[in-house]
């Protein structure tokens, strides 16, 4: 593992603008990495998707912006991932067999990008980079 960090959010909500974010060190421009999500969400989240908004930082100062969207539920409504007493606990990928460009030091920023400025039912979020398998 080359970096985990998990963050638990307070009252189940986390807050357009609470940016988080992880530092890690990169010396080896050839070998392979995934970088993974791991999110923890209440039965009675409203939306089937959480759009995130990304921000990697290079050692050069460069930095590239990017949206996903992290799909939590089934095309028929259902919750994916492993729902348990008002709970659903979810893994996703999110870059797989990636190298980074450049050896140095990155930050690697997360922060909600939806269309309401408190998303309720969001536990905790954990991100993981990790060396991708051969």
């Amino acid at each position: 593992m080359l970096v985990e960090e998990k963050w638990e959010f307070p009252n189940d909500q986390w807050i357009a603008g609470d940016v988080k974010s992880i530092s890690l060190h990169a010396n080896d421009t050839l070998q392979k990495f995934k970088l993974d999500i791991r999110l923890k969400h209440d039965t009675d989240y409203s939306f089937q998707n959480l759009y995130i908004r990304t921000k990697t930082k290079y050692p050069s100062s460069k930095e590239v912006f990017s949206v996903t969207s992290l799909e939590l539920a089934n095309a028929n409504g259902s919750w994916s991932g492993d729902c348990n007493k008002g709970t659903c606990r979810i893994e996703l990928p999110l870059q797989q067999k990636f190298s980074f460009p450049e050896p140095g030091d990155y930050t690697w920023s997360i922060e909600p990008y939806m269309r309401t400025d408190t998303l309720s039912g969001i536990k905790s979020l954990t991100v993981s980079c990790q060396k991708a398998a051969k």
